[in-house]
């Protein structure tokens, strides 16, 4: 019997160690894959997801760029999702319309949050094509910053 107790034991402190921690608000450092491999590749692959479905050659002007503010949940779904950057009625809904038709995946085994706040600002720009994430501990929020070139082709 003492050995099964061990046993258990030893496995439930192996599970409660298999998960990765966010920073905690004095946190200073950018979210890296280093210091926070299981985040960051989840936000890296979100992050891709949509600047695939993001096109902004549909629009003849180039320089916009417009944020959206929401709460992604354990099982991927997006829900209190509010403009925080405001562009033009058109390209706004073109950039809800990519982060609602592109849903991220569910939480990937290790994050061991319920929820994330997520703030994506997809942009049009005549430069190149750039990607950040990054994450305000104090804030607890997540950041997705996509700039894609209009003059590329999708």
């Amino acid at each position: 019997m003492k050995r099964l107790l061990t046993i258990l034991g030893i496995i439930l402190v192996g599970l409660a160690g298999s998960c990765e921690e966010l920073p905690g608000k004095d946190y200073k450092k950018p979210l890296n894959p280093t210091d926070n491999p299981v985040y960051y590749k989840y936000m890296e692959d979100y992050q891709k997801q949509l600047y695939d479905a993001f096109n902004p050659r549909k629009f003849l002007y180039h320089g916009w760029g417009t944020a959206y503010e929401y709460t992604i949940h354990k099982d991927g779904t997006i829900s209190d999702m509010k403009l925080y950057h405001n562009e033009n009625k058109r390209f706004n809904a073109y950039v809800e319309s990519v982060i609602l038709d592109n849903p991220p995946k569910p939480f990937y085994e290790g994050m061991d949050i319920e929820q994330m706040r997520i703030n994506t600002m997809l942009l049009q720009n005549d430069d190149d094509d750039d990607m950040r994430i990054d994450y305000f501990a104090y804030k607890n929020l997540f950041t997705n910053r996509i700039f894609k070139d209009y003059r590329k082709r999708k």
